[in-house]
């Protein structure tokens, strides 16, 4: 099996919040990257109604990456070069996030 070093996270938008989730295939992969970690299936992301979460304090993907995959992300940073954010309804890259960034 050839490993890649980038990874997908799937983004479904709903009406008070955002999911995120990995295919058991990216759970499998970086599992095997990364023996001690835990990868989650998905992560919800809750956001007052009012709010525009586009306009939110920072980015999420501080928060994201260590609940996703059960690893911080200066660890994660060592074997991956990129991490894509894609919608999981047009199966458009929403954001795709660099090593370096």
């Amino acid at each position: 099996m050839v490993l890649t070093e980038n990874v997908e996270i799937r983004v479904t938008r709903q009406m008070d919040g955002v999911n995120y989730f990995i295919l058991p295939s990216v759970r499998k992969f970086i599992k095997e990257l990364f023996p001690e970690s835990n990868p989650a299936n998905s992560v919800f992301l809750r956001y007052d109604l009012q709010e525009n979460p586009e306009n939110g304090q920072g980015t999420p993907e501080k928060y994201i990456f260590p609940l996703l995959f059960g690893i911080d992300d200066q660890k994660l940073w060592t074997k991956l070069k990129e991490v894509s954010f894609i919608d999981s309804q047009s199966d458009q890259v929403i954001k795709a996030i660099h090593k370096s960034e």
